[in-house]
Order: structure tokens, then sequence, then C-alpha cells
């Protein structure tokens, strides 16, 4: 919902990327979130999916 309300303030454009084809940016995110995926340490709660599941 946060998403859509400011997603309306700005002009935005989605572009879909194939997953794993080479395409130098995908492959960097996936790289990070695998590495994110593996450091507990750094996990942090969504307090607001965490209010939203609750209600």
């Amino acid at each position: 919902m946060r998403l859509m309300n400011v997603y309306k303030l700005h002009k935005v454009k989605l572009v879909w990327v194939k997953g794993h084809a080479g395409h130098p940016l995908n492959e960097r995110c996936d790289r990070l979130a695998v590495a994110a995926s593996k450091d507990k340490s750094n996990w942090k709660i969504d307090t607001v999916f965490e209010v939203e599941e609750n209600k």
C-alpha cells in the first residue's frame, strides 16, 4: 500500500527483465540478495508487514 501511494506521485516505468539471463544489473541484484540472505546478523524485522499480518 505504501509503495502504491508513492508510485502515484511519480512517473514510473516498470521494465520486465528475464532473470538469470546475463543482464548485468539483474545478476548483481541476485548476488546481493543471495549474500544478504546468508548474513542473518543483518536481518531486520519488517515492522509494517508484521503489523499488517496481525490485523
